[in-house]
């Protein structure tokens, strides 16, 4: 059978569950024997626009379109591009498989199913989260409030700055930043700055997305300096985070050095192989103190160089979300609900934002378009696949077809190295959470949770980094002042997400805190693989895949104090481990999904000669 396999974006650029799942699969269809195609989207400035290139990585056939949305002026085109969607036509009917296996769209386009349709060929796809129905994907408000379903109503007051042009979108997006603390983005953008560069066209101000969030960037491919006057204030701090870009990860060469220069001395340097070194990819957060030059102008120089044997092929660099933050102890970030006073702001300003949609015919209109497109997904795909049966069930309340959607788990290579399940937990227990730092995934509550823990009977290990989260650009301060004054919470960092079995062998508790609707979480099998239960929320796939008392312990959604109590019986009781080990079940192997995988491939093709 030739297949098609098709996600937003693949290894090496990303790792994440649906890439891992997508790569996965591929390599077991083809230790069956099966020839497996991937067609995904990059995003690379410096390329143009809709370029595809072909190629194999570890042995998998490749087609990888650039879209990096310099076209993307409306709202339409953020979810439809007739353009990709041409490519991705033309490319199939030269490959000419006999299904498409689609995981997800968002940065391609919805109308990539229509384009398999009209070819005759069958088409399957898996649902990895919300995003056919929700814009935002996780069915959060900006505000991070929890959104139970799509309406005409929620979704154009959701996407309001979006929706609308002009004056109107200018006033909205007004509205909803009237109670944000002003930001001090002095140096985040080449204005006023002076550039040395070979090619003054490889330093720019554009955007980097290499995780599926866009970072505002300086792009600087090396050698390049940058050099502008800033005025200090009192208590300040210059936070940045640096990457290479993510076109660089499968290419020859070498990596690039990051450096930074006040009035001439140096305040850091930093080597980046992301060619070479996984753990070099995606973004690194740093924070440098200026309160040395408190009340002061001085010069600021950001520096990139190439490696140590001065190549400089492929070796595009950028420094993201580039900005001057107060002190920690007088300005804070927070996704906590903030004081009354601020609340009835935020309230009027909602609500006279809502008006505005209301009656603006082009933000209906808008929601109205791209719900049509869900329904045409929901036509022409042939079979859809959940990895939940709570995502299953909320697809089926909001129009998908019950007869076109199946229930199969996310399958799972086995670990390298299989944790001792007969070893003694920990004194303290060790608590542990694996991901990234973003706030949909309540890392701040659960440091809430545990900033009070005794550290003699727990302590709390997280791992992980913030990749940056539109509106909340300093979530990662807010993480750490939480944590300040608790010797038993821990910020361990990156991880090898191809050695997580090493992190998983010291732990006791995993303990997964989201505060969306997740579906069938990866943290959640890892830590199943290795014998170890989970503490988790009651709700979504969470509670379906952590019955509570069986396997793990679940507390209230979005309830840090009744999470505190889980943690604290757990620290007072840890023999509650060892019964709720017994319980862990086995995980779905990815030869076992693969099997059943085949098995609905072969209805769908059958479902495409009976019509």
């Amino acid at each position: 059978m030739k297949i098609v396999l098709v996600n937003h974006t693949f290894p090496p650029f990303s790792w994440a569950g649906s890439e891992a799942c997508v790569y996965h699969t591929a390599q077991f269809l083809r230790s069956r024997g099966h020839e497996v195609l991937v067609f995904y989207r990059y995003n690379n400035p410096v390329d143009e626009e809709y370029r595809v290139i072909e190629e194999t990585f570890h042995g998998i056939p490749v087609a990888r379109i650039n879209h990096t949305h310099r076209f993307s002026r409306q709202f339409e085109r953020t979810y439809l591009n007739r353009a990709v969607a041409a490519i991705f036509g033309h490319w199939l009917g030269k490959v000419a498989p006999d299904i498409v296996h689609f995981h997800h769209l968002t940065n391609l386009s919805m109308d990539l199913p229509r384009e398999a349709k009209w070819r005759g060929i069958a088409t399957v796809m898996t649902l990895h989260d919300y995003w056919l129905l929700c814009q935002r994907g996780q069915m959060l408000t900006p505000a991070l409030e929890r959104c139970d379903g799509p309406t005409l109503h929620g979704c154009r007051n959701c996407l309001a700055p979006q929706l609308l042009k002009g004056p109107l979108s200018s006033l909205v997006s007004r509205l909803r930043t009237s109670t944000k603390s002003p930001r001090k983005d002095l140096v985040g953008t080449l204005q006023g700055a002076s550039v040395e560069s070979p090619d003054k066209r490889f330093v720019a101000e554009t955007v980097f997305d290499l995780d599926g969030r866009p970072v505002p960037t300086i792009q600087a491919h090396p050698p390049s300096t940058i050099r502008r006057k800033i005025r200090v204030p009192e208590q300040a701090r210059l936070c940045f985070s640096i990457a290479m870009h993510s076109s660089t990860y499968d290419k020859q060469g070498q990596g690039v050095e990051f450096a930074v220069e006040i009035d001439g001395e140096s305040v850091f340097k930093q080597y980046l192989d992301a060619k070479h070194e996984p753990a070099d990819r995606g973004w690194h957060p740093v924070e440098i103190d200026l309160s040395p030059w408190c009340g002061r102008e001085v010069e600021l120089a950001l520096f990139t160089a190439p490696g140590p044997g001065g190549c400089l092929d492929f070796c595009t660099a950028g420094w993201g979300d580039l900005r001057l933050c107060e002190d920690l102890g007088k300005s804070t970030p927070s996704v906590s609900p903030p004081v009354l006073a601020e609340r009835r702001i935020q309230f009027l300003a909602q609500y006279v934002s809502g008006w505005v949609t209301r009656f603006s015919p082009r933000a209906t209109a808008g929601i109205r378009h791209r719900q049509r497109f869900t329904r045409d997904v929901f036509q022409n795909v042939d079979l859809f696949i959940s990895p939940s049966r709570f995502l299953r069930n909320f697809f089926v309340r909001h129009g998908l077809d019950s007869e076109k959607i199946v229930y199969l788990d996310n399958g799972f290579p086995p670990m390298e190295r299989v944790p001792d399940l007969a070893r003694p937990v920990h004194r303290p227990v060790r608590f542990a959470y694996i991901g990234t730092w973003i706030p949909p995934k309540g890392v701040d509550l659960l440091i809430r949770a545990f900033r009070d823990i005794d550290p003699s009977k727990g302590i709390l290990r997280i791992y992980g980094f913030f990749p940056g989260y539109d509106g909340y650009p300093e979530y990662v301060q807010l993480l750490h002042s939480l944590a300040a004054g608790s010797s038993a919470i821990e910020f361990k960092g990156r991880y090898n997400s191809d050695r997580v079995c090493d992190v998983l062998a010291d732990v006791d508790v995993i303990v997964v805190p989201s505060i969306w609707w997740e579906n069938s979480p990866l943290t959640v099998h890892e830590a199943f693989q290795a014998g170890i239960p989970v503490v988790t929320a009651n709700v979504g796939g969470m509670a379906e895949f952590v019955p509570d008392g069986v396997c793990g312990l679940q507390f209230h959604h979005r309830d840090w104090r009744s999470l505190r109590e889980v943690v604290n019986r757990i620290c007072n009781s840890p023999e509650i481990l060892d019964e709720l080990r017994k319980g862990v079940p086995p995980v779905l192997t990815m030869e076992e999904h693969v099997q059943c995988l085949l098995a609905l491939y072969e209805k769908a093709l059958h479902s495409l000669i009976v019509d």
